[in-house]
């Protein structure tokens, strides 16, 4: 929490409106758990400082969260990510073996991919 809060500042404190609007959004997001896969956990954000970008940090932090949610009882793990411009990370959560559950549409007209990881049939 404090640690995200530093990172967080100095973009806060350049685009106040945008940028801690979306931090808040991100820390109040509880997720819309599918039906599909009940007992699953919600990785609701990962971020990854700029300098690191491309290196597999963003991989080894979505493998960590489904290892411990796994540990804790999860039968999966769910996400909602951005659709449209955002090929990169859509790509990144199916190397990593969620698939497209399915599309949301946040009132705000933000079109989403919600996707799903089943941890039992996942090494």
């Amino acid at each position: 929490g404090v640690g995200f809060a530093l990172d967080a500042m100095p973009a806060i404190m350049r685009r106040p409106r945008e940028i801690g609007g979306r931090v808040l959004r991100g820390v109040r997001f509880r997720g819309d758990p599918p039906s599909s896969l009940p007992g699953a956990a919600l990785l609701s954000s990962i971020a990854v400082r700029p300098s690191f970008a491309g290196v597999g940090v963003a991989g080894r932090l979505i493998e960590e969260f489904c290892l411990q949610a796994g540990t804790l009882g999860a039968l999966g793990v769910y996400l909602t990510t951005d659709r449209d411009g955002n090929s990169g990370v859509n790509r990144l959560y199916c190397r990593h073996g969620f698939e497209l559950e399915s599309e949301l549409h946040r009132p705000d007209g933000r079109a989403m991919n919600r996707y799903v990881r089943r941890l039992d049939s996942w090494t």
